[in-house]
């Protein structure tokens, strides 16, 4: 595998545009990642979560406004809520644009059969596409990245926390 980043530092686009855009946008909307792209940013970074019904979507937060957790909802009731679905984004996003998929893996996600994981969904979404445009898949949880390449072959990043 190539090296991804070859050069000097890359600006990526944090949620899109990130939290609180000035320019209107909310975070993790297929609106922030195009405007994100259209200003000139070459990467966006996609937190992605996976519903009761194994439908991936674009969320941040483990729960949504009233407490309930992302992975208790169904797909319908996320699309009620206004959350993107991952499919949805990989379909509207241009092919140049880089994509940073950060997997979001909850505790509950340790309770799930592992190709119901987060980062089993997230690797068969991205199987077939490796070669369509930039991708780079994140986590804070390296068994995560391991299950997401025994499903695409991408490259993977390791997060952690610094002080």
């Amino acid at each position: 595998m190539a090296p991804l980043f070859a050069g000097p530092p890359v600006l990526c686009g944090h949620r899109g545009l990130g939290v609180g855009s000035v320019l209107g946008h909310g975070e993790n909307t297929l609106a922030s990642f195009l405007a994100a792209g259209e200003l000139g940013l070459p990467w966006v970074e996609v937190d992605v979560r996976a519903t009761v019904d194994d439908v991936l979507v674009c969320r941040h937060d483990p729960v949504v406004e009233d407490g309930r957790f992302v992975l208790d909802l169904t797909a319908e009731e996320t699309d009620a809520l206004g959350l993107l679905r991952f499919s949805d984004l990989l379909d509207g996003l241009p092919a140049e644009l880089g994509l940073d998929v950060e997997v979001k893996s909850s505790l509950e996600d340790a309770l799930r059969p592992r190709e119901r994981t987060t980062a089993a969904l997230i690797g068969r979404a991205l199987a077939g596409r490796e070669a369509s445009r930039p991708l780079l898949v994140t986590s804070f949880d390296a068994t995560a990245l391991t299950i997401a390449r025994e499903h695409a072959d991408v490259p993977t990043g390791l997060l952690t926390w610094m002080r």
